[in-house]
């Protein structure tokens, strides 16, 4: 079975370090509201190449995203 979140990680590799994105990321942790659920992915691009890459993987992956700036005023949902 094809897994979308498993390849678009995959491929989130050749683009990122280890520690600028994380899987399954509790958004509790991440908004200055202290709730929420877990987004499928939370990435930390560095560079405007960074954000431009990772950009082009969601456009070719065909992924939802949600751009946050610092989590202010950020409701998520459980």
């Amino acid at each position: 079975m094809y897994d979308v979140k498993e390849t678009f990680s995959i491929e989130l590799q050749n683009i990122l370090k280890p520690d600028q994105f994380i899987l399954d990321a509790p958004m509790s942790e991440h908004t200055t509201f202290k709730i929420g659920g877990k987004a499928d992915v939370l990435i930390f691009p560095s560079t405007i190449e960074e954000v431009a890459n990772v950009l082009k993987l969601i456009y070719k992956s065909q992924v939802a995203c949600t751009i946050i700036v610092n989590g202010s005023n950020v409701l998520v949902l459980d």
